[in-house]
């Protein structure tokens, strides 16, 4: 009976979660007698020494090719992701998961098989011993590397979709852990957040950028509602949300602070920017396959940044309005497969002069941003040494972009869900400009036409009138009669059919001296 009880206890208090006073409590009042104490104390030392033999025995592996994975998974696996193939790698560097090249992954390997000459020492018998030398050596060929390498990719434990990182389109990655960029609280991390880009700054919320405020009251010559707009524009870009579903455009000629802005938050946004190669968008600039390799580089971007177009280039309005949805895209990389991809990316066009829209479409109107740059810069107002006194206040940068991401969500919520972005008239006034200079349905219609209900013109009639006046206008970027009736559509005509063949309602020809053949 002694016996019995010296072993429960002991177990009760060696392995309890309990804490030793609750353990003690319970049996006190059997302890009675003081060899019972002592056997007690005999126990728990055994045990000890026992748990102490069973940590410091050594995992043994077979002399195989699953022993030599199995070696590699448990000396690296806790910081080792693999795609699935022996060329796609990431790895824990203390704040991210880095892609890892396979120069690094053979070093790793390499340091397994080194690593089995260590196991001889501990083995049990002879026999056992010689094995393990032997395979130890058999171990450094390069088909027995590339094989455990090769094996271990595809290991359950490391397995990690590429396409499972950086997910969260509401957080993002920075120095000091992760942003929560619906409410700014700074998160702690460790290896369950899938993250593979970061940037390099620390977050600390509400540290001030003077300098910076300064340069951005500068450059939209303190408008208030502007200042306000780009704040939750570059907050929102921040994101990788794109509900929104827009197309940027900083718009000003000379010395205005846009490249300055724009060059500042790339910097700040680290590796979740990059450069975009304008001809992407530009009509019948590229072929198929280096278009796609082109959007191919922008996965896993949240910000695209592309500048430079002269003042004939058109934009490929179809292209436009897949690189700014929500719909996944399809890349390619350089000479190599194509991939699909869901785009956190926004689009940010730096230019001079805006580029020419071909009868743009409603869907293409409604994605056009055009922020202005009004103010330039000369003399002693130019300061060269600008963008290093900018960067010195990164923290404080990165603090506003992320306060501008906040506002975007507050507004976003507010909104009930129709733009976070709000209303501004600066960048109203610029889109109206944009549009009446290149919106060629809504200049004819404006020139030659007016509404008033109960009349109708024929709608063939419509589209010769149409033709007419382009050529009046020198204009030969003249749309098919289909097109032309879907823009008729879209600005809220109404099409019918008849007797005598299809009409647009509510509308009139208005005679003009202009127009001979109106």
């Amino acid at each position: 009976m002694d016996a019995i009880l010296i072993r429960q206890i002991t177990r009760a208090r060696t392995q309890t979660t309990l804490p030793a006073f609750a353990v003690w409590r319970v049996f006190l009042c059997l302890l009675s007698e003081s060899h019972i104490l002592a056997a007690i104390n005999k126990e728990m030392i055994l045990d000890n020494q026992q748990s102490i033999r069973t940590e410091s025995q050594p995992t043994s592996y077979p002399c195989t090719d699953v022993g030599n994975m199995e070696r590699f998974v448990a000396q690296h696996g806790s910081y080792l992701r693999s795609g699935g193939t022996a060329t796609t790698w990431h790895k824990w560097d203390g704040k991210r998961w880095k892609p890892s090249s396979t120069a690094d992954i053979f070093n790793l390997a390499l340091a397994t098989v080194s690593s089995i000459k260590d196991e001889v020492h501990t083995a049990k018998a002879s026999a056992e011993a010689a094995e393990l030398h032997r395979w130890a050596t058999i171990s450094q060929g390069e088909a027995r590397i590339k094989s455990m390498v090769n094996m271990a990719s595809k290991h359950e434990s490391l397995l990690v979709s590429p396409e499972a990182f950086d997910t969260d389109r509401m957080k993002i990655n920075c120095n000091n852990g992760i942003i929560n960029l619906k409410t700014g609280e700074l998160l702690t991390r460790d290896t369950s957040d899938l993250v593979s880009k970061i940037i390099d700054i620390d977050y600390i919320p509400g540290t001030p950028a003077p300098r910076f405020n300064a340069f951005i009251a500068d450059i939209f010559d303190d408008d208030k509602g502007l200042m306000g707009w780009v704040k939750r524009a570059l907050g929102y870009t921040l994101t990788g949300s794109v509900e929104e579903q827009c197309l940027m455009f900083g718009l000003g000629s000379g010395a205005n602070g846009k490249s300055t802005l724009l060059e500042l938050i790339y910097y700040i946004m680290g590796d979740y920017s990059t450069l975009m190669d304008l001809d992407t968008l530009l009509a019948e600039k590229k072929s198929d396959i280096r278009s796609k390799e082109s959007v191919g580089l922008l996965k896993g971007s949240r910000l695209a940044v592309a500048s430079e177009v002269s003042s004939t280039s058109k934009l490929n309005t179809a292209q436009v309005k897949r690189l700014s949805g929500d719909e996944n895209l399809i890349g390619a990389k350089l000479h190599g497969a194509s991939f699909t991809f869901a785009p956190q990316f926004k689009l940010w066009l730096l230019l001079n002069h805006l580029p020419f829209v071909r009868e743009g479409s409603n869907a293409f109107w409604r994605r056009a941003k055009v922020v202005p740059f009004a103010k330039q810069f000369s003399g002693d107002k130019l300061d060269t040494r600008l963008p290093q006194k900018l960067r010195a206040e990164k923290e404080g940068v990165l603090a506003w972009l992320v306060e501008g991401a906040v506002e975007w969500h507050q507004q976003l919520n507010l909104s009930k869900g129709a733009s976070g972005l709000g209303e501004c008239k600066a960048v109203e006034e610029q889109i109206a400009i944009y549009k009446y200079d290149n919106d060629l349905t809504s200049r004819f219609l404006d020139d030659c036409t007016q509404q008033s209900k109960g009349t109708w013109i024929a709608a063939r009639e419509l589209y010769d009138s149409y033709g007419n006046w382009c050529r009046h206008n020198d204009i030969d970027n003249i749309v098919t009669e289909n097109i032309f009736s879907s823009r008729m559509q879209e600005r809220g005509l109404k099409k019918k059919r008849t007797r005598a063949g299809y009409i647009y309602e509510d509308l009139v020809a208005v005679s003009s001296n202009h127009y001979s053949d109106f």
